[in-house]
């Protein structure tokens, strides 16, 4: 599963947000100036042919819905990430974001606490 384009990740956002939609109720979560509905009705079609989205008919209204939770999709991306910049080691990048400053002791506890009362479940 590729990374998404910008755009198309602001339409999964919207329909993970809001379900299932026609292009119209899509183009009208947008601000001013809003993209024509043809170009969302482009990027739709494409996150449909990459498996992101399906079709249903709905009164001869085309309504389209999520195919993957997006929990589904980050975890998936998390995890390419870690396996292209880490060599597939979370410890690797555990080690890497204490070495950057991005984690301190302190968060490294809260960790290892909540690692610790997921497992006592």
């Amino acid at each position: 599963m590729d990374k998404l384009p910008e755009k198309e990740q602001i339409i999964m956002n919207h329909f993970w947000e809001k379900g299932t939609m026609t292009v119209k109720e899509l183009q009208s979560l947008y601000p001013d100036p809003k993209p024509h509905v043809n170009t969302l009705a482009t990027h739709i079609r494409i996150l449909e042919d990459k498996g992101y989205l399906k079709q249903k008919d709905g009164a001869g209204v085309n309504r389209f819905y999520p195919t993957r939770s997006r929990r589904e999709v980050e975890s998936r991306a998390f995890g390419e990430m870690i396996r292209d910049m880490f060599g597939n080691s979370y410890r690797n990048m555990v080690s890497y974001m204490v070495h950057d400053n991005k984690l301190s002791a302190e968060d490294l506890q809260e960790i290892l606490d909540a690692i610790k009362e997921e497992r006592t479940r």
